[in-house]
């Protein structure tokens, strides 16, 4: 019998749990709290054959569970960190394939892959510390502090001065970035503000000890509309730039060194203005979202996925289509100037629109934070079209037509 187990569910996770049932496996779901209240319920309640609300951190009765129902895949979809570090310790228990717990102890934990980068001389910061356990004189200025265990930029925030970094810890409130998102042992981690050009994300795989990199995107830092009047935010832009050896020669150094197989990835690079590497910024042991699967070849994203699927079990994975038509995807995130939001008027979603959302209306009160919570809340759109220069242009003529006051 074919059982497969995802820990965490969200959003996409039912593109991973069809894809999991036409391979022919039962679906094991499990969540911290019961899901019949989420948005993403109906896109997930017919996958799901058996449900359990068990906490990420009960480890043990997650194991239990997957031992009862036999399972013999994980699904390679987990929502979270600490739902990825519940999967390897299964994966790890049950000796199945994908991400282990060696593995993930490392990459989930900011302060321990830090260590890990500067043990094996890859490109990283020039120091990171524990917050709680430093003398705050020896910290250079900028820094950045953010949560070890945190993700989308949820708790980061840029410090400027030692009085700033002094109130950041004695307040430890949310409005002024404080936020640690595991209750019993995440902390607050310092490090190096690393100046670059751009931020690179590098979503792979690696299947049988090699490296398959199907899909890059590029965050450029300092953008112009950062300055418009009302709204700036962040653009993830496809790119295929060639990737230059010495950014290569680092990335097949990692996963080497981090002995990660047969799992997908999500890395974040930070490059200078040549497109090479200045330092690692985070590294996911999780699939990229749906959206930049959309460049994964002329069998459309639900192929990539199914492949990805299928790395942790004994099926045959066929990444040979990834990339081969040049389609090109920007996912933007919108941010708006602090304030109460009087009236707000969005101009109509362009033909090349294959996802927008907002919760913006009337009153609505936007905090001068950025983080990936803020920013769903805020407004999201991904756009697909045959050229990074048409989205960059629809992307500039949306936001320009915009029509924000504030109270």
């Amino acid at each position: 019998m074919l059982t497969a187990m995802i820990v965490g569910v969200f959003n996409e996770s039912y593109l991973w749990m069809k894809s999991a049932k036409e391979l022919g496996y039962t679906i094991i779901a499990t969540h911290p709290i019961d899901i019949k209240d989420k948005y993403y319920y109906q896109d997930t309640k017919d996958y799901i054959d058996y449900f359990y609300t068990v906490s990420y951190d009960d480890k043990f009765k997650l194991l239990e569970i997957a031992k009862k129902h036999e399972i013999n895949l994980v699904i390679c979809h987990p929502s979270s960190n600490d739902a990825t570090m519940t999967s390897a310790y299964i994966n790890t228990e049950l000796g199945l394939k994908g991400v282990d717990i060696n593995s993930a102890n490392i990459a989930c934990n900011k302060l321990e892959f830090y260590k890990f980068l500067e043990k094996n001389q890859l490109p990283c910061p020039s120091f990171t510390f524990r917050l709680d356990n430093i003398d705050l004189n020896t910290i250079k200025f900028p820094c950045v502090v953010k949560p070890a265990f945190g993700a989308g930029s949820v708790g980061v925030k840029v410090i400027q001065s030692l009085s700033e970094l002094k109130k950041f810890i004695q307040t430890k409130k949310y409005d002024y970035g404080y936020s640690l998102s595991k209750s019993h042992d995440d902390f607050y981690i310092v490090q190096d503000y690393v100046i670059g050009q751009k931020i690179m994300g590098c979503h792979s795989v690696v299947h049988e000890g090699k490296l398959k990199i199907f899909g890059r995107t590029y965050r450029y830092l300092n953008q112009e509309h950062n300055k418009l009047p009302y709204c700036y935010g962040q653009e993830f832009i496809t790119t295929y730039d060639e990737i230059t050896p010495k950014t290569s020669n680092a990335i097949e150094h990692l996963i080497k060194k981090l002995g990660v197989n047969n799992t997908p990835f999500d890395l974040e690079i930070l490059l200078d203005e040549n497109n090479d590497i200045i330092s690692f910024i985070e590294l996911n042991l999780r699939p990229a979202e749906k959206a930049f699967n959309h460049i994964s070849g002329r069998n459309g994203y639900e192929y990539c996925i199914k492949e990805q699927v299928k790395l942790g079990t004994d099926l045959n994975c066929d990444f040979s289509e990834i990339g081969e038509n040049k389609t090109y995807i920007g996912v933007k995130y919108f941010a708006f100037h602090p304030g109460i939001i009087k009236k707000i008027q969005w101009p109509e979603t362009p033909s090349t629109c294959v996802f927008f959302k907002t919760k913006l209306q009337e009153n609505s009160v936007i905090t001068d934070l950025w983080n990936v919570n803020i920013a769903v809340e805020n407004g999201s759109m991904i756009l697909i079209d045959s050229s990074d220069k048409q989205i960059k242009q629809t992307f500039n003529d949306f936001y320009k037509n915009i029509i924000v006051e504030y109270q």
